[in-house]
């Protein structure tokens, strides 16, 4: 595939605009649309999408992941206190807006009080580090990313726009 298609693709990946990525991609404005329709019939190109949206998944994935571990390693148990000490005091909505995200399980106990357990955060902290090797030794994802970000040398900055 030519570097003038591998833009094509970015760019139709994330504007999902054929004629405008062609244009994007250096093709001329007069035939834009034309030579989009026939990339976008082509096996090679409809692969390279393919590849780019389960890579972006992926990615996404990881990056949710990442922000649930790190929720569960640096929380504050604020919110649980408040639940702990104040429960009674509690309307049903004040109680849907606390962030428990780190308890695994909650048991009302026969005197009224509460028992919590939390996530373990030593176990969340070795997923951690596990998932951020994997990220550095996933070719498939890390080829995703530097594909996003090698246009920004060529002026393009598609950060903000995904």
């Amino acid at each position: 595939m030519k570097e003038k298609e591998l833009l094509f693709c970015r760019y139709y990946y994330i504007l999902q605009n054929a004629k405008e990525a062609a244009i994007k991609a250096g093709y001329s404005r007069l035939i834009a649309e034309k030579t989009a329709q026939k990339l976008l019939v082509r096996q090679d190109i409809k692969e390279c999408l393919d590849k780019m949206k389960s890579s972006f998944k992926k990615d996404q994935i990881f990056n949710l992941t990442i922000t649930a571990l790190k929720r569960i390693i640096f929380y504050r148990p604020n919110d649980v206190l408040v639940l702990a000490l104040k429960s009674q005091e509690l309307t049903e909505k004040q109680i849907e807006n606390l962030d428990l995200f780190q308890i695994s399980e909650i048991k009302k106990l026969k005197d009224g009080g509460f028992e919590f357990k939390f996530a373990d955060r030593v176990k969340a902290i070795d997923s951690l580090i596990s998932l951020i090797d994997k990220i550095d030794d996933d070719s498939d994802v890390n080829d995703f990313l530097k594909a996003l970000t090698s246009t920004e040398e060529n002026g393009e900055d598609f950060g903000n726009q995904i």
